[in-house]
């Protein structure tokens, strides 16, 4: 991959982000505020907790449900039109999830077909983008790569947050959708930039589970699942804030705050990756995150959600860089496709289970101490990523 290739995929990667960061951060307070104040809550005799959280659940039910059924049909169809023009489909597709988005307002019904449209563009996009990414990224180079990426990333998720946060009080979500939209657009113009990339590998269900069948894959998949578990319990921590604070500002505010703390040291992290040769460090600070979930348990001010946050991303940071530097290393090779497609797989179906768990939780309890402790269990669960390598069952 040419240097003018990488850099856009990296500014690719860094608009994704910050789509994800600026107008999605504040989904779940968006979709929880939907259903607080929707017929659930006022027909169904459910506590407003429950009827926001019924709405988040659905969402991500009916998102992992559309993942899962596509994924192999997306996968098949990325081999006939290439990569470059499955990352164009994915953004196009995403533009129209966030118009759909911005009419739900009128008619709250509407995000269920977002969440199927931003089901739909994902697998897209992730599979692709992870396998161009994997096969011209030298397996040498690969942390320092990871951690000059984060460290972009990280710089946009600094200011994301407390933007997204003040523009919501002073002008509403339906800004953050339209602006996600406008970037989602803007992102073809890059995509179309890059050189045109041919697919080789073919993806089938048979295949799959032939993969499944080997111990050490199902191993990997326990670590990518743990990881979803992880990301969705950090995905839902800004409501969990929020409820307490009861002001998105001081929502955005700490978490950028947070993440400034901890940013400094990313860069450099993704260069002790690669001549580090020990999963002694990955494997304490796994261990440190479950501790940090568990100590969520505990918070309650505004003090205490700083300092957890502040913790949470410095060893995340490091976590989570050597996970995906593990698991693309393990991607490379001539059924890289494949390998991101039934991670993909796996991820979606770890997903249901998940959000069918969450919602069955909140009908049950008011608290949030289990959905923490399953975040603890996540974190460890990552630990079990390994760079062993699957058998060619091509």
């Amino acid at each position: 991959m040419s240097s003018r290739d990488a850099m856009l995929l990296y500014l690719l990667r860094a608009i994704r982000d910050l789509v994800n960061k600026f107008s999605l951060f504040f989904l779940p307070v968006y979709l929880f505020t939907l259903g607080a104040e929707s017929i659930f809550y006022n027909s169904w005799h459910l506590t407003q907790l429950q009827a926001g959280m019924l709405v988040i659940v659905s969402y991500h039910l009916v998102n992992k449900g559309v993942m899962l059924a596509t994924t192999i049909m997306g996968g098949k169809y990325t081999r006939i039109i290439g990569f470059t023009n499955s990352m164009v489909v994915s953004s196009l597709i995403r533009a129209v999830a966030f118009m759909v988005l911005y009419y739900s307002f009128s008619n709250p019904w509407l995000i269920i077909l977002a969440a199927a449209l931003e089901g739909l563009q994902s697998n897209f996009f992730w599979n692709t983008f992870f396998t161009v990414l994997t096969k011209h990224t030298p397996k040498n180079k690969m942390g320092a790569n990871l951690g000059l990426l984060q460290f972009l990333l990280q710089l946009i998720a600094v200011l994301s947050p407390l933007l997204s946060g003040l523009i919501i009080v002073s002008f509403g979500f339906d800004t953050l959708f339209l602006t996600g939209l406008l970037l989602s657009l803007l992102s073809i113009i890059l995509i179309l930039m890059m050189n045109r990339r041919e697919v080789y590998d073919r993806v089938s269900w048979k295949e799959f589970w032939h993969w499944m069948r080997e111990r050490s894959y199902k191993k990997l998949s326990m670590a990518f699942f743990g990881k979803y578990i992880n990301d969705s319990v950090l995905y839902i921590w800004p409501l969990y804030v929020f409820l307490i604070l009861g002001s998105v500002e001081e929502v955005g505010f700490l978490y950028s705050l947070s993440l400034f703390l901890a940013m400094i040291m990313t860069f450099f992290i993704g260069m002790y990756l690669d001549r580090s040769k020990s999963k002694k460090p990955f494997m304490i600070s796994g261990g440190v995150l479950s501790l940090i979930w568990l100590a969520r348990t505990q918070v309650a001010m505004i003090w205490q959600i700083a300092l957890v946050d502040t913790l949470e991303r410095f060893f995340a940071n490091f976590h989570w860089m050597y996970f995906d530097m593990i698991a693309f290393r393990r991607g490379k090779g001539s059924q890289a496709f494949s390998y991101f497609v039934y991670r993909e797989l796996v991820m979606s179906a770890g997903g249901i289970l998940f959000w069918l768990f969450l919602g069955t939780y909140f009908l049950f309890f008011s608290n949030w101490i289990g959905i923490f402790v399953v975040g603890s269990i996540g974190a460890l669960l990552s630990t079990l990523v390994s760079e062993e390598y699957l058998p060619d069952v091509s």
